[in-house]
């Protein structure tokens, strides 16, 4: 949180710092719970939960051992996004700290992709990615990571606002604005995406209906 706020200030080598600081912690956290799995006192918690939710005076060994199971993967997919989400702020504050050197970025981002989260893509990662790919020129890669974090998360809808504007760089406004009317059924109340069609549609020469669209943003 607090290299959120250095990033919102603009602060990008403090962001940074901190950001290090903080995957060095949440790996070494990864790799602890690995090697040790569930302690006794998180395996008596899942033990207690499974009696509340199944309304048993007691706990069966078979209701025990699937409800630790299910704790255990909940507790590894949380400690997993919240890798993703450091990684994908630290590469972005390495772009913004470096933007003549995109490739600093691009290096942590591409190789938690292609290394840690091989196996399991994140769609955050890939937008990130995907962001500075685009920022960097490379175009063609920017919209492959998008297409890959739609067909992760179809129901976000900065997957296809960043494949949008990628397009609007293209000039293809006709892609464009079929990706910004995807992300705004997704989410009506979303007001960037208003902005950015309103922007679109003065591109496609479509003045008076832009300025409909930013009178309802």
């Amino acid at each position: 949180h607090l290299a959120e706020m250095h990033t919102h200030d603009n602060n990008f080598d403090e962001a940074v710092h901190l950001l290090r600081k903080a995957r060095r912690l949440a790996e070494s956290e990864i790799s602890d719970s690995s090697n040790q799995g569930i302690n006794p006192e998180e395996s008596a918690a899942a033990a207690a939960r499974a009696a509340i939710l199944t309304g048993a005076e007691s706990v069966s060994p078979s209701v025990s051992q699937t409800h630790i199971a299910e704790y255990a993967r909940r507790a590894k997919q949380s400690r997993n996004e919240s890798l993703a989400n450091i990684i994908s702020l630290l590469g972005i504050n390495l772009f913004r700290q470096l933007p003549s050197r995109p490739e600093v970025s691009l290096h942590v981002l591409q190789s938690a992709l292609d290394e840690q989260f091989k196996s399991s893509p994140c769609p955050i990662l890939l937008l990130c990615c995907g962001e500075v790919y685009s920022q960097a020129g490379d175009m063609v890669t920017a919209l492959e990571c998008f297409r890959k974090a739609q067909a992760l998360a179809s129901n976000n809808p900065l997957c296809y606002v960043n494949a949008a504007r990628t397009y609007q760089q293209l000039n293809q406004v006709g892609t464009a604005e079929r990706h910004l009317q995807a992300a705004l059924l997704l989410d009506p109340a979303m007001a960037m995406v208003r902005v950015d069609l309103a922007q679109n549609l003065l591109l496609s020469g479509h003045a008076a209906h832009a300025l409909q669209i930013l009178d309802e943003a």
